[in-house]
């Protein structure tokens, strides 16, 4: 489907279409162009086995609802394949995607040797952000899983994700960084509550399974039941294990987190910014909200670090 004007889909199945070398497998949304994607209880709306150069499932450079009872991609036999960007869903630079509770985006891939964004990627170009809302709600989650990328498997974002609420990100694996999500350039994100991040990785043990900081210019946000779970025995310290990894900047926490210490996230960044003077937690109760968090171990040295009240490193 091409679309420039307003459409709705509701209870269709949308499989084996190909874009070629345009983006939009299924569904292209013109700028300027609205569309609504739903299912019901009695027949749900699948989006599967699409391919285009980028969203293999679907592209917006307008404004796009997802809402509940829509499955895009499924399993490994029904992904949509972007070719370098969007396996699922690509939000333009001009675009907005709203995902509501009860949308499942699963088992996306990419077929490029290097790519971006298995599940979602969202797109900046020339200061222009392209805005993702994940607008799950109390029973009603949005499942973003099973995707696979060289960077961002579960999402790839260079735009905006402005919200991001009732949302699971899991079981995702980027071959290189950003196994749940990764954040590129001026990229911004704010985690808010029943927000989770979780059994996501990197292959060979590179950085930031959970979450990958890219830039000291990009903005990822934390704020109350947000957590991006914290990986347990043998992978307790392991880099691409469900991390928060931080090349550069740092976590942005707002209010006071409700995780319980030691599990709002793992912090990990460069060999070299293992210093009292590096700076990984800013925001608000920063003497409680350090506590939420661990440190992995430094490598080579086993050196076992905390985070300060004040939200610089500290040796523990």
């Amino acid at each position: 489907i091409y679309n420039e004007g307003e459409l709705t889909v509701i209870s269709c199945e949308m499989r084996d279409n190909s874009a070629g070398s345009s983006g939009g497998g299924a569904i292209y949304v013109k700028q300027g162009g609205k569309c609504t994607i739903k299912g019901t209880g009695a027949r749900k709306t699948i989006i599967a086995k699409n391919d285009a150069s980028k969203g293999g499932g679907i592209q917006t450079d307008g404004e796009c609802t997802v809402d509940e009872y829509t499955v895009i991609g499924g399993s490994d036999a029904d992904a949509n394949k972007g070719k370098q960007y969007a396996g699922g869903i690509l939000v333009a630079s001009t675009g907005k995607c709203t995902i509501k509770g009860g949308v499942e985006i699963s088992y996306n891939t990419l077929t490029a040797n290097t790519n971006y964004g298995g599940g979602i990627y969202v797109e900046e170009f020339y200061g222009n952000k392209g805005e993702l809302i994940l607008e799950g709600s109390s029973g009603k989650t949005v499942t973003i899983k099973g995707s696979q990328a060289t960077k961002g498997a579960g999402i790839y974002c260079g735009g905006k994700i402005s919200s991001m609420k009732y949302t699971e990100i899991k079981n995702c694996i980027a071959s290189q960084n950003g196994g749940g999500i990764y954040l590129a350039n001026n990229a911004s994100v704010k985690m808010g509550d029943n927000a989770e991040i979780t059994d996501c990785s990197t292959e060979n043990a590179n950085y930031g399974g959970g979450v990958y900081v890219d830039s000291d210019t990009c903005t990822f946000e934390m704020s109350g039941s947000a957590k991006v779970t914290v990986s347990t025995g043998a992978d307790k310290n392991k880099e691409g294990a469900n991390e928060i990894f931080l090349k550069y900047g740092v976590i942005k926490v707002t209010g006071t987190l409700t995780a319980g210490n030691g599990q709002a996230g793992r912090i990990s960044v460069l060999s070299s910014n293992y210093q009292t003077s590096t700076k990984v937690l800013t925001g608000d109760n920063l003497p409680t909200n350090s506590g939420k968090f661990t440190v992995t171990k430094q490598k080579g040295l086993n050196q076992a670090w905390k985070v300060s009240p004040s939200g610089k490193l500290q040796k523990n």
